[in-house]
């Protein structure tokens, strides 16, 4: 990537020195009886017995190791090779640092000596015997132990002719000398830049104006340029711009001129961004040459790129029309194209995230028939329309401004002359056009299905051969795909409409109510409903809408059966949640703390006073009655409400462990340091009032409780299965917020990321008054990759107080915590290959990263100590079964009320 180079370059020690290190053969290793670190071999024998406190992985052909807080080396046969005397020792690129008490040595792994001892500075480079150092807030450099530049701001070394670059003041002020190392001198001017362009020359810079100076301070290209442009490729030529913006000028690295008249123009945007030089001369346009040489000469009235994939190319505009050129100079076709199209990706990409695979190298060329002409880039090959097919999936083309499309066998061509042509969704066989502000539809094979000429149109919902559209009078109408009306455009509100049914949801523009009606206009249900209303359906049978008590000015809820259009749950509630089909919970009042108003419809059976609602395998539906739970199967009741069985046999066991519901989570990626968090809660498992009002108070609870920066925390809510009802309003929030493609964006290719996180966020709800949250989040970088596991417990106190609940709390005794230690370290005990800290073990609860409870146990995690700084990252986890937990918690109220399947 090229850059315009106006600012310093900052030097650290890793710029000196590279080295290939090489993974040793033995393996870290701690004993977990001794919690003791060694080595093994491959086959698990130690070769260096456990007896280090600290140990880390051998790199370079050495490792790091530790005891009483004093750390020293090891080599690869388990030779001390750097005594356990220093406080701390740091890995550099070949070679270390080690600090002792307030001086520093570094040791040099080739000779294997310590090279550099007792020097009073933090060393931060190290080259032969001249190291770099750091004295508070400034730098130094040293020969040995002797102290040659001191109290700069920075100095950046160059090893390959000792040479250094060093700064005595801020940046852009002629503060910037050269020294050399070997002479101990420096040279005699002061610049305000300075930069290697190889081993012998440097770009400088004084006051306001560029040059080059050899590697003595001698001036080999003379400060008369105002701007520099310098490519990363290596050997690249320098495009300086000529003071009063005269030109530019063309150089070699070590200050030979490349052309002899300045160029009138260079096109830096093309330079920095792509490596490309297109110049200008005499008003005409060329390319150079990395060497500095012209490609193609300076005759064409215009040139652009394009770059496909691993194949860009030139377009090269004159009169006589367009010709295409690679990057060689060499012209791809005989004759000149009319026009150019380039190609886009057909289909909208998914997931959004999702890595697109290169467009082929293809340029396209309209024919004034509309036939075209395709261009290989790759192998100069052209193809006319028909004449063979060079893809297998259809494109857009983009020209002017103006948007076509091309099949992939190019039997179909629609030319670029449409404002936009919406990207195809997956498994859509039609999409919408956009011309001089009007909307139609066009189908994959390039045909205009419904001209452009309307306000706004869009495919029914339900069913794909059939639109909505509106017209300029703001009215709704619904046509086919052969352009038959099948709903007159008379409505001013109107959602999809269902074929097999033959009805849709409508609003007269002389009416003030909703009604469901035919294609005809025939009223389908008598029942006239308020608008606006809400609307949502299931599989488009059932349908739920809110009609308005004129006496109250309320609105009121139920279903309606679009099979028989007769209600199926009266509209007398406040608030419905289907279940699924045939099921729905319901409340005459939007009171969250009184669960005593739920009704629940199964079918034709209704219950009152609900309290729960869960919905189990095998078709079993679990109901709880004021804390109490029965189970019911089609249509009849295998265990009633407050029924209290003498013994929970083995049946009534299996229904309780089937009965803990979890709260649909939703995971939501961010490429960047903080995360967008989205907690999803499916409305078919939210069954009662009182559970709804636990499934907020833990969103705000945990919200309130993070300690990690949050760009956005909400509820999603599923729309899924939910009709739109099409009005003005909703059709003009519709085009405002619709994504206005851009080019780089929506069709460009995304660079992989160096870190990001993602988290999964997971409300269980056990019964209606207890809960709890799990947050699962994962975090990496460039170095590193780590799991974090969380658990808060909640409970909904008697007058409905959201109170945390710690492990302690749920296993109700303090002292639990130990035993939990002592069973979890049992378990480790009998587990292979544990790298987990011995630091406190008795109360190794709290050095989890996550625990929660599962069907078979309680299940704690634990990071693996090896895995620290990282790409691999091994987790451990250790299940209590509740088996065990039993014989000591007995008495846990929680632990009994959460799982009274393991109980008896």
């Amino acid at each position: 990537m090229l850059k315009r180079i106006i600012l310093l370059f900052i030097c650290t020690g890793s710029c000196l020195f590279f080295k290939n290190d090489v993974q040793a053969q033995l393996t870290l290793f701690k004993d977990n009886k001794t919690c003791l670190y060694g080595y093994t071999n491959d086959s698990g024998k130690w070769i260096v017995q456990p007896q280090y406190l600290h140990a880390e992985e051998f790199y370079g052909g050495y490792a790091i190791v530790g005891i009483n807080e004093r750390k020293g080396l090891l080599d690869t046969i388990g030779n001390v090779i750097v005594p356990l005397q220093y406080d701390y020792i740091i890995r550099e690129n070949g070679w270390y640092v080690l600090k002792h008490d307030t001086v520093y040595d570094v040791f040099d792994p080739v000779s294997k000596k310590i090279m550099i001892k007792d020097f009073p500075h933090m060393i931060i480079a190290y080259e032969k015997e001249y190291v770099l150092f750091k004295n508070q807030d400034s730098y130094g450099l040293a020969a040995g132990n002797t102290i040659l530049l001191e109290n700069s701001i920075r100095i950046d070394i160059n090893p390959r002719d000792q040479s250094a670059i060093v700064h005595y003041g801020p940046a852009y002020s002629d503060s910037i000398r050269i020294y050399f190392i070997q002479q101990r001198t420096f040279a005699p001017d002061t610049y305000s830049y300075l930069h290697w362009t190889d081993s012998n020359h440097y770009l400088a810079k004084k006051g306001n104006a560029y040059g080059l100076i050899d590697h003595t301070g001698k001036t080999i290209v003379s400060f008369d340029y105002t701007d520099i442009y310098l490519s990363d490729a290596e050997n690249a030529p320098l495009v300086l711009q000529k003071k009063h913006n005269k030109g530019y000028d063309v150089f070699t690295i070590a200050g030979r001129k490349l052309n002899k008249k300045a160029y009138q123009q260079i096109d830096t945007a093309s330079l920095l961004q792509y490596n490309i030089y297109i110049v200008t001369q005499k008003s005409k346009q060329g390319v150079l040459n990395t060497d500095g040489k012209l490609k193609i000469p300076c005759v064409y009235d215009s040139i652009s790129y394009v770059l496909a994939g691993d194949y860009p190319a030139y377009l090269l505009h004159s009169s006589k029309g367009i010709q295409v050129a690679n990057t060689a100079g060499n012209i791809l076709h005989n004759g000149h194209y009319e026009n150019i199209a380039l190609l886009k990706p057909l289909y909208a990409p998914e997931p959004e995230y999702s890595y697109e695979e290169p467009l082929p190298p293809y340029i396209i060329s309209i024919l004034p028939d509309t036939s075209v002409i395709v261009l290989n880039v790759r192998d100069s090959t052209e193809y006319r329309s028909a004449a063979g097919e060079y893809a297998d999936a259809s494109y857009l083309l983009y020209s002017k401004g103006k948007y076509g499309m091309i099949s992939g066998g190019l039997q179909q061509v629609v030319p670029p002359v449409y404002d936009f042509i919406f990207p195809f969704q997956s498994e859509h066989s039609y999409t919408t056009i956009l011309q001089q502000g009007r909307f139609g539809i066009l189908d994959l094979y390039g045909d205009v299905i419904i001209p452009p000429e309307y306000l706004f149109i869009s495919e029914n919902p339900l069913s794909d051969e059939s639109f909505i559209f509106m017209t300029e009078d703001y009215l709704f109408g619904i046509k086919n795909t052969a352009g038959e009306i099948l709903v007159e455009p008379v409505y001013t509100a109107l959602s999809g409409y269902d074929p097999e049914k033959d009805y849709c949801w409508a609003k007269h523009a002389d009416s003030s109510e909703l009604r469901l009606i035919d294609r005809n206009g025939s009223l389908k249900s008598p029942l006239d409903f308020a608008y606006p209303i809400n609307l949502a359906s299931s599989g488009g049978v059932v349908i739920q809408a809110t009609t308005e008590d004129l006496y109250n000015e309320t609105y009121k809820t139920g279903v309606l059966d679009c099979n028989t259009f007769q209600p199926v749950v009266p509209f007398s509630y406040a608030l419905i949640v289907p279940v699924n089909d045939s099921i729905y919970l319901c409340t005459t009042e939007e009171s969250y703390t009184d669960s005593t108003y739920t009704d629940l419809y199964i079918q034709q059976m209704h219950l009152d006073s609900v309290t729960g609602c869960a919905l189990l395998p095998d078709q079993i539906i679990a109901i709880e009655r004021c804390y109490s739970w029965g189970y019911l199967k089609n249509g009849k009741w295998l265990v009633k409400p407050g029924t209290k069985p003498d013994v929970y046999g083995a049946e009534i066991r299996e229904l309780l462990q089937m009965q803990s519901q979890t709260i649909n989570s939703y995971m939501s990626d961010l490429y960047g340091g903080e995360y967008e968090i989205t907690l999803a809660f499916d409305s078919t498992h939210i069954h009662t009032a009182l559970s709804k009002l636990l499934n907020y108070e833990l969103i705000r609870s945990f919200s309130n409780d993070q300690k990690r920066t949050f760009n956005n925390l909400y509820i999603e809510e599923d729309m899924e299965n939910r009709l739109v009802l099409y009005d003005r309003d909703y059709v003009d929030i519709l085009i405002q917020s619709a994504y206005e493609p851009d080019e780089e964006m929506y069709y460009g290719y995304r660079n992989g990321y160096a870190s990001g996180g993602s988290e999964t966020i997971t409300a269980v709800v056990h019964t209606s008054s207890f809960g709890e949250i799990r947050s699962y989040s994962e975090s990496w970088e460039r170095a590193s990759y780590y799991v974090h596991h969380e658990n808060i417990l909640y409970t909904i106190t008697s007058n409905n107080q959201l109170k945390q609940l710690s492990l302690a709390d749920v296993t109700n005794h303090l002292q639990h915590t130990a035993i939990l230690s002592s069973l979890i370290n049992l378990q480790l005990d009998s587990m292979e290959d544990i790298q987990l800290s011995c630091t406190d073990r008795e109360q190794i609860v709290e050095l989890a990263t996550g625990y929660q409870f599962e069907k078979e146990g309680l299940l704690f995690y634990f990071e693996d100590e090896r895995s620290q700084n990282s790409y691999e990252y091994e987790e451990i986890e250790v299940l209590l079964p509740y088996s065990q937990l039993i014989l000591y918690f007995k008495k846990s109220a929680y632990l009994t009320e959460l799982y009274k399947n393991s109980l008896k």
